[in-house]
């Protein structure tokens, strides 16, 4: 004779089934975060175009000035030898917010009156997905974080590598793929580096090794991806001998 269960109660899971369960759990988390991380890098990367796109403007501006002539910024005359090797790109940054530029071999004739308050938001020079910079030469692995203003800016507040040497008026340059800035790499990448001869760009790198935002010359950015992505982007530059990197 079989007894009818009490109402109300339900049958408890075995164990066999709940782990059943749990191997289903894990195999769709197996299958999600891939996804979502990248979801997230995804969102990282329009956010550093972004970073671009302001920063691009600010320079424009910049050299739209009647008395910059149409130069982007430099920190000393074209005239001197080794026109940016002793420069870090933090000092451009100052010169765009309206602070006269700290360190290296700073001409100070050559930037009196030549700051303007065009970008004073430090977040804007790093990017979302930059964590670590330096770790060569004289350089210590540092953190990568926003300063906490424009004066105090330093090269680990900056995740970006800028091309100097550029003009609007008179460049033999195509401007639709003259890049004007670009994700830098953790190695330095100043003056001596030329097209063809740049640092490998790595995993840990800002978009990990083949992967570059990149800022050209008549304003817009672009993703650009493949295995050299460090030397790729100075393919069609043509002013190769005048143009160099400060990272």
């Amino acid at each position: 004779m079989k007894r009818n269960q009490p109402a109300g109660r339900r049958r408890a899971f075995t164990m066999i089934e709940l782990l059943v369960v749990i191997a289903i759990i894990m195999i769709l988390m197996g299958l999600l975060i891939p996804v979502a991380n990248l979801g997230i890098e995804n969102a990282r990367r329009s956010a550093c175009r972004s970073n671009l796109r302001q920063i691009g403007a600010a320079l424009y501006l910049y050299a739209g000035d009647p008395v910059m002539n149409g130069e982007f910024t430099l920190i000393r005359p074209r005239s001197y030898p080794d026109l940016t090797q002793q420069e870090r790109l933090h000092q451009h940054a100052q010169l765009l917010g309206n602070v006269q530029p700290s360190g290296g071999r700073v001409d100070p004739s050559f930037v009196t009156n030549r700051v303007r308050n065009l970008l004073v938001d430090p977040k804007v020079w790093v990017c979302p997905s930059d964590r670590i910079d330096g770790g060569e030469g004289g350089d210590p692995l540092e953190t990568v974080r926003p300063a906490k203003d424009i004066a105090s800016i330093l090269w680990f507040n900056i995740s970006y590598m800028y091309v100097a040497g550029h003009r609007i008026i008179g460049t033999p340059e195509n401007p639709a793929v003259a890049p004007l800035m670009t994700d830098e790499a953790n190695a330095r990448e100043n003056g001596s580096q030329t097209p063809g001869q740049m640092k490998p760009i790595k995993e840990e790198d800002n978009h990990g090794a083949e992967f570059r935002n990149v800022l050209y010359l008549d304003g817009h950015v672009a993703a650009l991806k493949g295995a050299d992505v460090a030397n790729s982007i100075f393919t069609n530059l043509i002013q190769t001998s005048v143009l160099q990197s400060i990272d």
